[in-house]
C-alpha cells in the first residue's frame, strides 16, 4: 500500500468514526432530555459572556458631578465675602477629578475596549489651557496648582478637631485598660442513647441500644476586674477636654449651590448613559452637583465628631459618677453572654463613643494628609504625559504614554475616592445585570432544549437524520478514493 492509499485509509477511517459519535450523540438526544442540558448550559454560557461585556464597555463610562462653583464664587464675590479653604478645597477637587474623568470619557473608543490615548492627552491639553471666561472659573493647570495650597488653610479651619485627637486617643487607651473582662464557658460530660439498626448478609435485622458521651454547655464564669488608676485618669482627662474644648465645630460656613448650569447638567446625564429622551429631574441634577459637599469626607465626618462629641460629653459625667463604685466583680449566668455591672457598661459605652470619634477624625487628616502627597504626583504625571520627548517614538512611546495615563486614573479615582466618601460610585459594574444575563441565557436555552426534546419524541426528528448510515446499511464505501 502506498502513501497515498494510507492516507486515503486514514481519511476514510476518520469521517467514519466521526459519523459513528454523530449517530451516538443522535441517539442520546433520541432516548434523554439532554438537550435541554446542553441549550441551558450554552444559553448560560452566551448570557453571561453577553452581558458581562455589555457591563465591561458601560463601566468604561465614569459617571461626572461637576460642581457649581463658578456660581458660588460669584454669589458669594455679590455678598463681599470669600468661600472659605474647606468649601474651596472640596469645590477644586471635586473639578479637578471631574475634568480627568471627563478627558477620560471623550476618548473612549466606540468599538473596541479602552481609550484613545492620543485623544485623551489631547483632551487633558485642553482642559489644561483653557481660557477663563469670568475670574471666577479655573483650567486643569489653575486647579493643580491651587490645591497644595489649601490643605494647610483646611487643616486650620479643624483646629477643634486637631486638639480633640491630641487628647483622645490617650483618653481611650485608659478606659480600655480600666476594666479586664474574661468570660469562661463550662460545660458538662452527659451520657446519652440511641437506637442502631443494622442488617446482617442475609437480610435480617436487628436493633440495639448504644450509649455515648456529649458535651453540653452548663454555665458561663464571669470576671470584671477594674483597675482604678488607668479609669481615674480616664475620667479626669474628659473633665479637662470638655472644659478646655466644650464644643466642636467646622471654623466655616458649608453652603450648597440652588442652580445648575447647562454644561453641568449635560455632562451628569450623557455620562450616566441614561438613554434617548430620558433626562435627570431638577432634584437629581441639584443633588449631584452638590456632591462634592454632601458627599465629601470632611463634611460626613465633621458631622458624625458634631454630633457624637456631646453623647462622648454625657458619658464622661455618668463615669466620673460610676467610677465611684466599680470593683472587681465575679458571677455565673446559664447563657454564654453578659452585660457586665452598671459601671463596666458605662466605661465600655464612653470607650465606644471615643473610639468611634478618634478613628473618624484620623480618617479626616489622613485623607488630607495622602491628598497632599498625591497632588503633586498626579502633577507630575499630567506634565510627563503632555510633553513626553519627540525623540521617543513608535511602541515606545505608545508604552509610555499609556502607562502614564493609567497611572493618571489610578491616582485620580483614588483621590476621589478617599475625598468624596459618599460621592460619585465609580465603580459602576453591574454584577446583578450578569446574573440577569446568565438566567436569561439559561431560560432561553432550556425553553429551546424542551421544545427541541418534545419535537424529537412526537415528531422523531432524530429518526430523519443520517450521517452516512441508512436501513443499517453502512456506506462506506461510497467515501473510498480509490
Amino acid at each position: 500500500m502506498n502513501i497515498n492509499n494510507l492516507f486515503k485509509d486514514k481519511l476514510i477511517t476518520l469521517r467514519v468514526n466521526t459519523e459513528t459519535v454523530l449517530e451516538n450523540f443522535k441517539y442520546l438526544l433520541k432516548t434523554t432530555a439532554a438537550e435541554i442540558y446542553i441549550l441551558g448550559f450554552l444559553g448560560a454560557s452566551t448570557g453571561g459572556y453577553n452581558s458581562t461585556r455589555s457591563e465591561l464597555r458601560r463601566s468604561e463610562i465614569i459617571p461626572l458631578a461637576f460642581s457649581e462653583s463658578d456660581q458660588l464664587r460669584r454669589e458669594a464675590s455679590m455678598r463681599n465675602e470669600k468661600l472659605g479653604p474647606v468649601m474651596e478645597y472640596s469645590l477644586q477637587l471635586n473639578d479637578m477629578c471631574m475634568k480627568i474623568m471627563e478627558a477620560h470619557n471623550i476618548a473612549i473608543r466606540p468599538f473596541i475596549p479602552g481609550t484613545d490615548n492620543k485623544e485623551f492627552i489631547a483632551n487633558l491639553l485642553d482642559c489644561m489651557t483653557l481660557e477663563h471666561v469670568h475670574s471666577e472659573e479655573y483650567n486643569l493647570k489653575d486647579l493643580l496648582n491651587n490645591l497644595p495650597k489649601l490643605t494647610n488653610p483646611v487643616r486650620g479651619a479643624l483646629r477643634d478637631y486637631v486638639l480633640v485627637n491630641q487628647t483622645l486617643p490617650i483618653i481611650n487607651a485608659d478606659l480600655d485598660r480600666a476594666w479586664i473582662d474574661s468570660h469562661d464557658d463550662k460545660y458538662r460530660t452527659e451520657i446519652r442513647s440511641r437506637t442502631v439498626t443494622t442488617t446482617d448478609a442475609n437480610g435480617n435485622t436487628s436493633t440495639t441500644t448504644e450509649f455515648y458521651t456529649e458535651e453540653v454547655y452548663d454555665h458561663t464564669d464571669h470576671e470584671y476586674n477594674y483597675y482604678k488608676v488607668p479609669g481615674e485618669l480616664a475620667s479626669k482627662n474628659l473633665e479637662t477636654l470638655f472644659k478646655n474644648i466644650p464644643t466642636v465645630s467646622l471654623d466655616e460656613k458649608i453652603i450648597q449651590t440652588t442652580v445648575t448650569n447647562a454644561d453641568g447638567e449635560d455632562a451628569a446625564e450623557k455620562s450616566r448613559q441614561l438613554g434617548s429622551g430620558v433626562r435627570l429631574s431638577e432634584k437629581d441634577k441639584l443633588s449631584i452637583a452638590n456632591l462634592c459637599v454632601t458627599g465629601s469626607t470632611i463634611t460626613r465626618n465633621v458631622a458624625y465628631v458634631n454630633g457624637q462629641y456631646p453623647i462622648l460629653h454625657a458619658q464622661a459625667k455618668e463615669w466620673k459618677n460610676a467610677k465611684r463604685t466599680a470593683h472587681y466583680e465575679s458571677y455565673r449566668t446559664y447563657s454564654h453572654y453578659d452585660d457586665g455591672p452598671i459601671e463596666f457598661q458605662v466605661a465600655e459605652s464612653a470607650l465606644s463613643t471615643g473610639v468611634g470619634i478618634q478613628q473618624t477624625i484620623y480618617e479626616l487628616f489622613s485623607t488630607i494628609d495622602n491628598t497632599d502627597k498625591q497632588l503633586p504626583i498626579l502633577k507630575s504625571k499630567i506634565t510627563e504625559l503632555l510633553n513626553i520627548s519627540d525623540s521617543i517614538t513608535g511602541k515606545e512611546r505608545l508604552h509610555i504614554a499609556e502607562k502614564l495615563e493609567k497611572d493618571i486614573m489610578k491616582i485620580t479615582k483614588n483621590v476621589y475616592r478617599a475625598n468624596f466618601k459618599e460621592g460619585v460610585n465609580l465603580d459602576t459594574f453591574r454584577w446583578s445585570k450578569v446574573a440577569l444575563g446568565i438566567l436569561y441565557g439559561t431560560l432561553i436555552g432550556t425553553a429551546t432544549g424542551a421544545a427541541l426534546n418534545f419535537a424529537g419524541d412526537k415528531f422523531n426528528i432524530y429518526d430523519k437524520i443520517n450521517f452516512g448510515r441508512k436501513n443499517g446499511i453502512d456506506y462506506r464505501d461510497k467515501y473510498s478514493f480509490r
